[in-house]
């Protein structure tokens, strides 16, 4: 993907939304600069699963790891045994 960015007064840019999606990138996500000879590059910092605070409950960001679905599985797994005597 190739496209032009506009820098505005403050130094600021918006990277197209495809790019953000396509990297996980949101709001307070970190990019390392890279300047070359003629160029300047952006690498992300962190693109893994995150958990944010929102409205008092933490909310998951980002595509689940197996683990996420494990653990969520077996909560309920445990709360269907502890409701009914027993798993579905």
């Amino acid at each position: 993907m190739k496209t032009k960015l506009a820098i505005d007064g403050a130094g600021r840019m918006v990277l197209p939304k495809a790019v953000r999606s396509q990297f996980k990138l949101r709001s307070g996500s970190e990019l390392e600069l890279e300047i070359g000879h003629d160029s300047i590059t952006l690498y992300p910092v962190d693109v893994g699963e995150h958990l944010k605070m929102e409205k008092g409950l933490y909310v998951h960001e980002g595509e689940p790891a197996d683990l996420l679905l494990d653990a969520v599985s077996m909560d309920r797994e445990e709360r269907s045994r502890a409701v009914w005597g027993h798993t579905s």
